[in-house]
This record gives C-alpha cells, sequence and structure tokens, in this order.
C-alpha cells in the first residue's frame, strides 16, 4: 500500500473505519490490499453511499411495517365484582390483521431463590399458560371479538392480593409475534413488545403460547 498525507474526506473515512465493526474493517482491508494503490478519499464515498442506502431502506422497511402493524387489546367488563368471572373482548385498532390471537392473565411471583419478603418478583410465566385462551385466527383492523355486545369468560380463581392483569398476544402480516399488557413487571415501556420469533433472538422473552 502507498502511504501520503491524507486531506480532510480522507479523515472522514479513516475515522469510519476506526470505530467500524471488526467484520466490516477485515472487508475493507482486504479491498485496500487487493487493489494497492487505491485512493481513501474513493473508499470514504463509496462506505457514505453504502450507510446512505442501507439508512434509507430500513426507514422504509419500518414505514411499511408500521403502516400494516395489527394493535390487539383486551377491554375488560366494567363494573366487575370481585367474585364474576373475568369478561374481556378483544379489539384491533391497528391497520393490519393480527393472527393467531390469544388473551390470558399474568401476575407475579417470587423469583427463584427468594420469598416474598425479599422483594424480588418476576411475572408468572406458568399462571399465564395455564390461563391461556383458544386461539382466534384472524383478527381484521377494526373488529373485535366476540361482536360489540359479547364477552370472552374466563373462569378461574384470580390471585387473591388482586395483582393481575391482561395479556394478549398476535402475530403479525410479517410473522412476529407481539405481546400487550398495560401493566406488570416485564412491562418497561408503553405499547406492545416483541417476542421470539427466531431461536436466536435470546435478548426476547419466549412466545410459549
Amino acid at each position: 500500500m502507498v502511504f501520503r498525507t491524507i486531506g480532510p474526506l480522507e479523515g472522514v473515512g479513516l475515522a469510519f473505519l476506526s470505530v467500524a465493526r471488526p467484520t466490516v474493517r477485515a472487508l475493507l482491508g482486504n479491498v485496500l490490499d487487493a487493489f494497492g494503490s487505491l485512493d481513501v478519499q474513493v473508499v470514504a464515498v463509496v462506505v457514505a453511499a453504502i450507510s446512505a442506502i442501507a439508512s434509507a431502506a430500513f426507514a422504509s422497511r419500518q414505514s411499511v411495517d408500521r403502516a400494516h402493524r395489527a394493535f390487539v387489546w383486551g377491554e375488560i367488563e366494567p363494573h366487575r365484582e370481585a367474585t364474576d368471572p373475568l369478561r374481556v373482548r378483544l379489539r384491533n385498532d391497528g391497520p393490519g390483521v393480527a393472527y393467531d390471537v390469544r388473551w390470558s392473565v399474568g401476575s407475579i411471583r417470587p423469583k427463584p431463590g427468594t420469598d416474598w419478603e425479599d422483594d424480588k418478583y418476576e411475572s408468572d410465566d406458568e399462571m399465564a399458560r395455564r390461563h391461556r385462551s383458544h386461539v382466534k385466527r384472524a383478527l381484521r383492523a377494526g373488529d373485535t371479538h366476540p361482536s360489540a355486545d359479547g364477552w370472552l369468560e374466563r373462569k378461574g380463581r384470580l390471585p387473591d392480593d388482586d395483582i393481575w392483569w391482561v395479556l394478549v398476544r398476535w402475530t403479525d402480516t410479517a410473522g412476529v409475534r407481539w405481546e400487550l399488557t398495560e401493566q406488570g413487571p416485564s412491562m418497561q415501556s408503553f405499547g406492545a413488545r416483541r417476542l421470539r420469533t427466531h431461536w436466536w433472538q435470546r435478548w426476547r422473552d419466549e412466545s410459549d403460547w
């Protein structure tokens, strides 16, 4: 390779190379080795163009996803008494179709190796699996299940301490599984959250119902 004084634009390209991922740096290094005295300024321009194209493609994909993304939530029957069965109506307020829609009841339990006095809790996934509903295969945008005059009923004993909430899960047109709950320790931000779609997405919770 030919070494020489670099200009301002070439410095930008080298700065990008210094912070890029190792695989990218290795790839560009192989390109430079292959072409020997290739102008670093040319590399910087190419890298900038590739970054702009990738950013535009990502933004376009996100826009399309949002335009076809379902949003399903569970409306709880108002004026419910503590001894009444839990009744819920599912509503899809998003622009897309929701598939394989289920709802369940969530609560908390002490983390493994602790008890209630330690104040260390986690979502009770076993309870959610045990109370999961039958599946609704598809729920179109603007639809409710059942109709506006009906309710889905879930019999069974709810936690005595009244710490429980409704969970709703569905799959969008892209095959991504979503979960919505308006409270609970697993909900760190408002809105639906993605569940694990592929085995390698270990940072997401498993979608087991």
